[in-house]
């Protein structure tokens, strides 16, 4: 056996050795004698701390990457890939020498260094006086970088990360960059676009602390994705950008964009936004193209949100207003449509109707259900789509009367493929709750699934069915439930879920324990219903 591990040749054996975790890495050199040493010449860096540490784990933490990289450049030794996580707690107490570990870094793998991530994360201390912790030049080095990310994540309030005003950039072959958290200067971030003129995915997420008046993105002809978040009322302009095929897009503030049109967008993503008269005008133009389109509403100046679009097939929309809206949307290639909202919108699809329909329904605590919503759905219902129906919010009715639901709506939808509850549900609320009823009453769907969110809310939703079942409701013929251990469907009155009891298994729905225990170990239930036609 040792023998065929000795036949592996050495390059392959860094490359396994290098998805491992640095532990499981050096266990590998039990194989064989091939394997004995490998583990501490693998071209694979990973330093991943995580967690809260004590002063002599970070002083351990230290040295430990002080003797690796000590190690490498005494035996001149290169690496490809570099990742480096640093949790801060103290910037003052104990900085952490990253001047020296990438000058050592440069020494040895200038030119070997593929990809390099940096990911600072500190514990929410709020400190009076925050330091500055500034990143090393040698950061952009690297002559044969493909990937760079910088990463600071919550750490604000013990220190800011920030860039060298001037860096000089040397990583001309950058393809991927991502700058998460991390102050820059407007001209450190517009020369760097100009140094790497091949970068193909940009990801920027600026936090409070960035102020940059324009933010520039142009002649960059291989670019593919571009992810920006900016929370001051920053300037962006995009030019020349050929192979966009993605662009997202977030303002905390307002969206302020120069561009030219984007025929190479394929997929937006625009969040946080204010819709107003130029919005609709906005889409038809600059992205002709368009494919796939995800909006975020959180303010909206009209009555009726209007989106033109021919080539659009997928058409995501979160509205977070307490407002009620009309949608109308011109996609005759529109295949998905989904709605994520507190009020029930009017939704017209004058060009044709998407093929599937997705409801996300939000319920405010504040502002109790009443009958017009149930009404507003089940109008919504009529258009000829397959639905699938998500609650996610705990459910508040005010005075609602199911008698008064069901003369408004005499006969229920058949088009809702799925009924789904999310695992904010709590216990309580699945114990009482009347939704169920109210959903029936305007749809028969043909699936309903429940995740549950924790151990105490398990079961309840199947508790509803069986007592929908025995008391015959709803006009159903037989309800069946999803066996998880080989997907099959099987009647509830004689149901895969059990219970051990003396050693033997029992069906619930005749089980000693019946609707007592909630300990199994499923976080879903999973329903097909059969409907009387």
């Amino acid at each position: 056996m040792e023998e065929e591990y000795d036949d592996v040749p050495k390059e392959l054996i860094h490359l396994i050795q290098s998805f491992l975790p640095p532990k499981d890495a050096a266990r590998t050199c039990v194989l064989s004698k091939s394997w004995l040493h490998a583990w501490s010449t693998v071209n694979t860096l990973r330093f991943a701390k995580c967690g809260h540490l004590t002063l002599q784990e970070q002083i351990d933490y230290i040295n430990c990457i002080d003797h690796t990289l000590l190690r490498y450049l005494n035996q001149n030794l290169s690496i490809d890939c570099f990742h480096l996580h640093l949790h801060i707690h103290n910037l003052s107490f104990l900085p952490y020498p990253l001047d020296n570990w990438f000058q050592a870094l440069t020494a040895f793998s200038y030119s070997t260094l593929k990809e390099l991530s940096l990911t600072m994360c500190g514990v929410k201390v709020y400190t009076l006086d925050r330091g500055w912790l500034t990143l090393p030049d040698a950061i952009f080095s690297f002559q044969n970088l493909d990937i760079l990310s910088l990463r600071a994540d919550n750490i604000h309030t013990i220190c800011q990360v920030r860039v060298n005003a001037c860096p000089v950039i040397k990583c001309s072959f950058l393809r991927v960059l991502e700058l998460i958290g991390v102050c820059i200067t407007e001209e450190a971030l517009h020369n760097l676009f100009s140094s790497c003129s091949l970068l193909e995915k940009i990801n920027l997420d600026f936090g409070p602390s960035v102020r940059l008046k324009m933010i520039k993105v142009t002649n960059l002809r291989c670019l593919c994705e571009l992810k920006i978040v900016l929370v001051k009322n920053d300037l962006l302009e995009m030019y020349d950008l050929p192979s966009l095929h993605l662009f997202s897009y977030c303002s905390v503030t307002s969206y302020a964009v120069r561009m030219d049109t984007l025929e190479s967008v394929r997929e937006l993503v625009l969040l946080r936004l204010t819709v107003d008269d130029a919005f609709s005008d906005m889409i038809k133009t600059n992205f002709p193209f368009l494919e796939t389109l995800t909006l975020s509403i959180e303010d909206c100046m009209l009555e009726t949100i209007n989106i033109t679009c021919v080539s659009l097939k997928r058409l995501t929309l979160s509205v977070y207003l307490d407002k009620q809206l009309n949608i109308q949307v011109y996609a005759s290639k529109l295949l998905y449509f989904s709605y994520n909202a507190w009020k029930m919108a009017t939704l017209l699809f004058p060009s044709g109707t998407p093929a599937h329909i997705h409801l996300i329904l939000r319920f405010l605590k504040n502002d109790p259900i009443d009958l017009s919503f149930f009404f507003k759905v089940r109008k919504a219902l009529d258009l000829s789509s397959n639905f699938h129906i998500e609650t996610i919010d705990d459910f508040v009715p005010s005075n609602i009367n199911l008698d008064d639901l069901r003369r408004m709506v005499p006969f229920p939808a058949r088009n809702v493929q799925q009924l789904s509850f999310g695992k904010h549900w709590a216990k309580k609320l699945w114990k009482h709750s009347p939704l169920l009823d109210f959903l029936f009453s305007i749809c028969y769907p043909r699936y309903v699934k429940a995740y549950y969110r924790s151990s105490n809310s398990k079961n309840y939703l199947y508790k509803q069915m069986v007592g929908i079942m025995y008391k015959k409701m709803c006009n159903l013929k037989d309800i069946e439930i999803k066996n998880p251990h080989d997907g099959k469907w099987e009647s509830l009155r004689h149901s895969w879920r059990s219970y051990p009891h003396d050693g033997k298994w029992e069906s619930l729905a005749y089980s000693w324990r019946s609707f007592h225990d909630e300990g199994n170990n499923f976080n879903s239930d999973e329903f097909k219903l059969n409907w009387v036609s």
